[in-house]
């Protein structure tokens, strides 16, 4: 999803991922999107509380270092991590497709 050599978003990916935080923020709930160079790049609040940038952050960098202890990188799974006893934030790791030339290189 992420396009990692320019670490940000394409204007189609923000779109969707903007469309996706609508549908979530009818439930209450924030959904943030933060980018390889550790930066949030969208932010949409569900309006019940306030979401910290900094603690985004720094959640973000640990999950993605849990992906790269955990996964290799040809798995396909996307595993969802859990952060906090009260103000529950769940993180997933998206990661881009592997692109594969015609000999089947990658």
């Amino acid at each position: 999803m992420l396009d990692t050599a320019r670490e940000t978003l394409s204007l189609s990916q923000r779109r969707q991922f903007e469309s996706f935080g609508a549908k979530i923020n009818k439930f209450g709930v924030n959904f943030a999107v933060c980018d390889t160079a550790n930066e949030v790049v969208l932010l949409c609040e569900g309006g019940k509380f306030k979401s910290n940038p900094e603690q985004l952050i720094k959640l973000s960098r640990q999950a993605l270092g849990r992906l790269s202890k955990k996964s290799c990188s040809d798995e396909t799974s996307m595993p969802v991590w859990r952060f906090g006893d009260t103000n529950l934030v769940l993180a997933v790791v998206l990661k881009s497709a592997r692109v594969s030339n015609k000999d089947g290189e990658v």
